[in-house]
């Protein structure tokens, strides 16, 4: 809730100005006069009452004392308030309690609007940015999250692609195998083949297999004749 009420009232009791002028439904300046300005120490100091849900600030400065009521306001406001009236109050000496009243009016509405509040402005900006960065924050440790899945799902592929290249090797290595003894079976048959076939022309000439023998061409030598040569 914002400011309420403020006045400003002599170290005596008399009120140089108020606002509102008329309250409807509170007795804030019953309570001030009557109960607070009568056991003011009259020494210049500030000070916080409260009553029910209430607050009265005031601040006791030379011979006057200003009052700022409010409710569940920003401490801060109400003092950065009651300075700045103060200082208004003081650079128009003799002012009239109508033009007092407007002061107060005019700055009551002034602290009242948060966009005057320049601190509050900048910690709402403080709190977006540290909004946005606890959200990249998350962003990042949720990337990181991710990176960390995919650092594992690549160290499973490279110990899967390991374990291919021996799997690999294995039926290489299967493979030659079986082309060793495909070469040695086809080798086995071509020879047995072979005999058989030695055997089988045997068989056919009626000679028994024991007994065969390569058969040798010769060739026989020219033989020279001579012819009677005739002497003179």
């Amino acid at each position: 809730m914002p400011i309420l009420y403020a006045n400003i009232v002599e170290a005596a009791g008399t009120v140089k100005g108020q606002y509102p002028a008329k309250e409807k439904d509170t007795n804030f300046s019953e309570v001030i006069l009557n109960k607070i300005v009568p056991r003011v120490e009259a020494t210049n100091h500030k000070r916080t009452l409260t009553q029910k849900q209430y607050e009265y600030h005031y601040k006791y400065s030379g011979a006057f004392i200003y009052f700022c009521v409010a409710e569940n306001a920003s401490k801060r406001v109400c003092w950065a308030f009651i300075d700045d009236v103060e200082e208004l109050f003081l650079k128009t000496p003799g002012i009239s309690p109508s033009k007092v009243t407007k002061v107060l009016e005019e700055r009551i509405k002034f602290y009242n609007n948060p966009a005057n509040d320049k601190v509050a402005a900048l910690q709402n900006k403080v709190d977006e940015v540290r909004e946005v960065m606890i959200d990249n924050l998350d962003q990042i440790l949720d990337r990181g999250e991710k990176m960390d899945v995919l650092v594992d799902k690549t160290n499973e592929l490279q110990q899967g692609a390991g374990e291919f290249r021996k799997g690999t090797r294995k039926v290489k290595r299967a493979m030659l195998v079986r082309v060793i003894v495909l070469v040695i079976i086809l080798v086995v048959i071509i020879l047995i083949v072979a005999i058989a076939l030695g055997l089988g022309l045997g068989l056919g000439l009626g000679i028994p297999a024991s007994r065969i023998i390569p058969i040798i061409t010769t060739t026989a030598a020219p033989t020279t004749t001579t012819a009677p040569v005739a002497l003179f």
